[in-house]
């Protein structure tokens, strides 16, 4: 007999509510987050915003050897018992305190390092974070494995809007700098990770070793190497930025990083976790991970890949009408990173099938190599001084690693690539035709109006017809499995399915 938990409409619904719920919060974060990035930008400038991007690429640093990734080891896990989460919990503020404690004592490195003296204080201050994050891990993993994304997302959208638009916007209108900045990202912090444990109330009482210690362990070592590899090739980018091209350069680099990997991250945290929560329920079943993987790629390059592509043809526009004059320059960096994008997310939706398959070390054996080629590469291009050509070298080698991810899972999954990019090829289209006429668009409205809002607006309606036009030519060719996907997720809303049905030119029922 098979559990209703765990069939594939039983599992499909879960996780559809469960993306339903991430995609509202997830949208109401990134407007939070994009519209606070902006008032915070024009108000701190380049400069600034550089010192605290680069002291953050520390402190995430610290913040991995702080989790070690044991809570992840309670996602996967079969069944939570009391003592797992003791045992998690205890060792969670244990390495907590003592990575707060080891930031402290490098703060004036870090700022040696980095070339600048401000370092010291930001880190300083910010070192405090690696404890908090540690001690909400327990619970946000619990909200995760029960698929809880309601409490996750009121959590994050609270303690965002509290921590951004109540501390840092008024302490930066108020001319305290960097310091706002700071304080944005601790108040966030402790509000998420009150708000998570308010939510999963778990047992705290010390527990130093228990007879599933083992296992746990072994998963959260797989899973701290695995983020290590990751966090280089995902931030030593800005610190190679901030140290051989200067704190300026380094803040228009993670300007424009941030307003096009905010809703990428969000979107992939939100896709991930479902996906992972889901399909550690059917790691047996080789054919249902791999139709799983086969449907998101699909759905992501039908509509999330055509928006970045969009955004690539006309990113000078989208940045000067969204920071201002001061950031003129930016959007010849924001152009590679957003055709990056597509990748990185297809590469992040990749990883949970390739857990899930059994292969829980071959991410971290297959980017050993590339992780070296990277950091390389990209120190080698920074002493050229340009941060555009760094971040071209960025796009190159984000094409790189996917590419080795995605092929490693396909074949631990069993996925032939042939029926992989059938199934893809209608959202390759879509995508390339948005980028074409995005380029098209902007190209010939800025000798006429400038990189005005006025050419901001008319490259996305032109964008916008692109993508209705591209639909109705490649209707016929979408996969059915991501026609049910769209039929669960627009079934919750009156019309939905109905509208969506005219956007694409099929119907989804």
């Amino acid at each position: 007999m098979t559990d209703a938990g765990t069939s594939a409409d039983g599992l499909r619904h879960r996780s559809v509510t469960a993306m339903l719920w991430g995609a509202g919060g997830s949208v109401l974060r990134i407007v939070m987050q994009v519209a606070a990035q902006i008032v915070l930008a024009r108000l701190l400038g380049p400069d600034l915003y550089g010192v605290f991007a680069v002291a953050l690429v520390a402190v995430m640093l610290s913040g991995l050897f702080a989790d070690v990734g044991l809570a992840y080891g309670l996602i996967q896990r079969p069944t939570v018992t009391d003592e797992d989460l003791r045992f998690v919990f205890t060792w969670q503020i244990i390495l907590g305190i003592a990575m707060t404690l080891i930031l402290w004592r490098l703060a004036p490195t870090v700022a040696s390092l980095g070339g600048d003296p401000r370092l010291e204080t930001v880190v300083a201050l910010l070192a405090p974070s690696c404890l908090i994050n540690s001690a909400a891990a327990a619970s946000g993993a619990m909200l995760r494995r029960k698929l809880d994304f309601r409490a996750l997302n009121i959590a994050a959208v609270v303690s965002y809007g509290v921590g951004f638009f109540v501390f840092a916007i008024p302490m930066a209108i108020a001319g305290l700098g960097v310091h706002a900045l700071v304080a944005g990202f601790m108040v966030q912090a402790v509000v998420m990770a009150a708000m998570q444990y308010m939510s999963v109330r778990h047992p705290v009482k010390p527990l130093l070793w228990q007879p599933s210690a083992p296992d746990i362990l072994g998963f959260g070592a797989t899973v701290l190497a695995t983020n290590l590899v990751n966090w280089a090739m995902s931030s030593i980018d800005r610190a190679i930025a901030g140290s051989a091209i200067g704190t300026a350069a380094a803040g228009v680099y993670a300007t424009a990083s941030n307003l096009i990997m905010t809703p990428m991250t969000t979107l992939l945290a939100l896709m991930q976790s479902v996906f992972y929560a889901a399909s550690a329920r059917v790691q047996d079943d080789q054919a249902q991970l791999a139709r799983g993987m086969q449907t998101l790629f699909a759905a992501v390059l039908l509509f999330v890949a055509p928006i970045f592509a969009g955004v690539a043809g006309s990113a000078e526009t989208v940045f000067v009408t969204l920071y201002g004059s001061k950031w003129t320059g930016g959007g010849d960096v924001l152009a590679p990173l957003a055709l990056a994008m597509p990748a990185y997310l297809l590469m992040g939706l990749a990883t949970p099938a390739l857990w899930n398959s059994g292969a829980i070390r071959l991410e971290f054996l297959l980017q050993l190599p590339i992780v070296a080629v990277w950091i390389v590469v990209l120190y080698l291009v920074a002493q050229a001084g340009s941060i555009v050509l760094l971040s071209w070298c960025v796009l190159g080698l984000v094409l790189l690693r996917a590419g080795v991810i995605i092929a490693a899972t396909i074949a631990a999954v069993g996925l032939p690539l042939r029926t992989l990019l059938a199934a893809c090829s209608g959202g390759l289209v879509v995508t390339a035709a948005v980028g074409a006429v995005s380029v098209a668009t902007d190209r010939t409205l800025v000798p006429l109006l400038g990189h005005s809002p006025a050419t901001a607006l008319l490259d996305i309606l032109a964008c916008g017809l692109a993508m209705l036009v591209a639909f109705r030519v490649v209707a016929r060719s979408i996969d059915d499995d991501v026609l049910r996907l769209l039929a669960s997720l627009t079934g919750r809303v009156p019309g939905g399915q109905r509208l969506l049905a005219t956007v694409i030119g099929r119907p989804i029922a």
